[in-house]
């Protein structure tokens, strides 16, 4: 909630410089949050605050969000209590999502980004806390989560989540950033004559 809090005190500040027409925030929340949902309960706290989080920035105006996809974790050997399947919070992250871009207001000032497409896959495992029941859990391909923690990516981890990310950026229709055909004329291309 505290670093939540700072990041929309920051998009105000911003928004308020002399020069402001817009941004598009990127954001990547809650991973340390989601290591603690373990019952339906704490699932609806999280969805909750998750909400309310992008409600406050879209307040912002010229603020376009794109809220990320939690990255993959194993399970860490010093903290085994954590919960390391992110699954079920990018879910409720991607329905958090529908709901507020459903919202007229907000409708094309938000757009989920599945960044971690590139670095895990969904496999079907018995869940960590009710090893009788088995859950979708998102899995780190080889090589992309660092052994050392189980939690922070690798080189080439961090750079296909870029890449997912760069490509979530330009899929956003200008008409969305509020910029129309015809606002800039492109420079025509011409040619120099040899001499």
């Amino acid at each position: 909630v505290r670093v939540g809090n700072h990041i929309v005190e920051q998009a105000k500040a911003i928004s308020r410089c002399k020069d402001y027409t817009g941004m598009v925030l990127v954001v990547i929340i809650g991973t340390n949050d989601a290591a603690s949902v373990k019952t339906d309960n704490d699932m609806a706290r999280f969805k909750r605050c998750f909400e309310a989080f992008c409600l406050d920035l879209l307040k912002v105006p010229g603020l376009y969000l794109l809220p990320c996809a939690l990255l993959p974790r194993r399970l860490q050997k010093r903290r085994p209590d954590r919960v390391y399947n992110m699954y079920p919070c990018n879910q409720a992250i991607r329905d958090v999502c529908k709901k507020v871009r459903s919202m007229s207001e907000f409708r094309n000032r938000i757009r989920f980004s599945d960044i971690d497409r590139d670095v895990s896959e969904v496999r079907y495992l018995p869940d960590q806390f009710s090893p009788s029941i088995v859950v979708p859990t998102k899995i780190p391909l080889v090589g992309m989560i660092k052994e050392r923690d189980n939690v922070h990516l690798t080189a080439e981890g961090y750079s296909r989540m870029v890449s997912s990310l760069l490509n979530s950026v330009n899929l956003i229709p200008k008409t969305e950033f509020g910029f129309h055909a015809g606002d800039r004329k492109p420079k025509k291309f011409q040619k120099k004559n040899k001499v």
